[in-house]
């Protein structure tokens, strides 16, 4: 399993992106960075969920083009929190278990668009 200084060192290298990826299921788009993420953290389940969970964001700001999403990781446990562009709370998803590497692991989602970047790449 990768630790999070390991991880943070490989999505250092992530602040533009050369390719697009598009989940077949829930129809987002996501960035180099974001599959890197997912590939190296074993978090591929992440940008499922974010897709499922982000209707429930919008719902609570539906004029926000922009959510920050934050996977805050600690301990074998976590939060996937949506911040709108203020910086507020509009929705929060608790995970029991994860073992995803600790840390504050942030992305953004531009609504429009449907796609999600890795906040290096921004």
């Amino acid at each position: 399993m990768i630790t999070s200084k390991e991880l943070e060192n490989v999505m250092s290298n992530y602040y533009g992106t050369e390719n697009y990826y598009r989940h077949p299921l829930i129809g987002i788009t996501y960035t180099d960075g974001v599959q890197a993420f997912a590939e190296n953290a074993g978090a591929y389940w992440f940008i499922t969920d974010l897709g499922l969970f982000v209707r429930e964001a919008i719902k609570k700001d539906p004029k926000e083009d922009m959510f920050s999403v934050h996977l805050i990781v600690k301990d074998g446990k976590a939060d996937m929190v949506f911040r709108n562009c203020d910086n507020k709370e509009v929705y929060k998803k608790h995970y029991d278990f994860t073992d995803c590497p600790d840390g504050d692991w942030i992305f953004y989602y531009y609504v429009e668009d449907r796609i999600l970047i890795w906040h290096g790449e921004y």
